[in-house]
């Protein structure tokens, strides 16, 4: 199966592959603008522009199945991996335990012109970083490092993962 976004509609398509035939539609938050799929493909992440919240998804049954708080016009997501559970007797691991579904994702946001790192489907972004006028599509390449494309502006910026600390700011996109 195949997702597509739905913008005006407010929704997410799911496509039977094989046979092109929508088979259903996902209620998003208002304007989805960008599609993260968990490594397993267990969880589809939705960014939804307008909502001030990602919308979550379990693949297996197209369900939603809850909601993280973003700043407004936040826009594409990236989850590279699972983010390690914590074990049993550590005294952090409650938060882990309660939500089992942990992730990193990444969401640039172009009101705020930052992309955003956050590590759990609970509470707040875990660090942000500033970028270039308008950040859109997100991407990480295999060393590890986070790509945002600024799509007023032409230029692309890259940070490293985790910290997003700024290894190089504006490179200019054209001739």
């Amino acid at each position: 199966k195949v997702y597509a976004i739905g913008r005006e509609s407010d929704n997410v398509a799911v496509i039977d592959a094989g046979s092109g035939t929508v088979t259903r539609y996902l209620p998003a938050g208002n304007q989805p603008v960008g599609l993260g799929l968990s490594p397993g493909g267990e969880v589809l992440v939705v960014g939804n522009e307008l909502s001030g919240f990602l919308t979550l998804v379990a693949t297996a049954t197209d369900e939603v199945i809850g909601q993280v708080r973003t700043p407004m016009y936040g826009q594409a997501v990236i989850i590279p991996q699972y983010v390690a559970a914590l074990p049993a007797g550590d005294p952090e691991a409650a938060d882990h335990l309660m939500n089992p579904l942990t992730l990193e994702m990444y969401v640039t946001n172009k009101f705020t012109d930052r992309v955003l790192r956050y590590d759990s489907f609970q509470g707040g972004a875990a660090a942000s970083a500033a970028t270039g006028w308008n950040p859109g599509p997100v991407a990480m390449d295999p060393e590890d490092r986070i790509w945002v494309s600024n799509l007023l502006q032409g230029t692309v910026d890259v940070f490293a993962r985790m910290t997003l600390a700024p290894i190089q700011i504006g490179i200019v996109l054209g001739a």
